[in-house]
């Protein structure tokens, strides 16, 4: 059981909604060198361009998240050697890196679209 103060430290937390997009788990690899970036970065940048889904031309938290937690697991794999048949089958592959999200807070808008 947590302590009040620590209870009512985590309520507040979540009630300001600090997101935190993180690479990969802890103690998990992170790879780099995919065109010039890190997968994660590099699937940071993609969603800027790619992920607005609801065609409002702006990014929205939520928009950027998902299309990260899809996109980097994806290429980590196909860095494995795992390739795209093997995900479909397996869902995400074994070893691969799988960024994680914390704070589910509000959804905002981040930025707007790149083009």
């Amino acid at each position: 059981m947590r302590p009040p103060r620590k209870a009512a430290l985590g309520r507040l937390h979540e009630a300001l909604g600090r997101p935190i997009l993180t690479a990969a788990a802890s103690g998990k690899p992170a790879f780099e060198g995919y065109h010039g970036h890190g997968v994660f970065t590099w699937a940071l940048i993609d969603a800027l361009r790619n992920a607005d889904g609801n065609g409002d031309e702006l990014i929205e938290l939520s928009e950027l998240v998902a299309h990260v937690q899809n996109t980097v697991p994806r290429i980590a794999a196909e860095l494995n050697g795992v390739g795209r048949a093997a995900i479909a089958q397996r869902g995400r592959a074994e070893g691969s890196q799988t960024p994680r999200f914390g704070s589910k807070g509000e959804d905002y808008a981040l930025a707007n679209r790149l083009r």
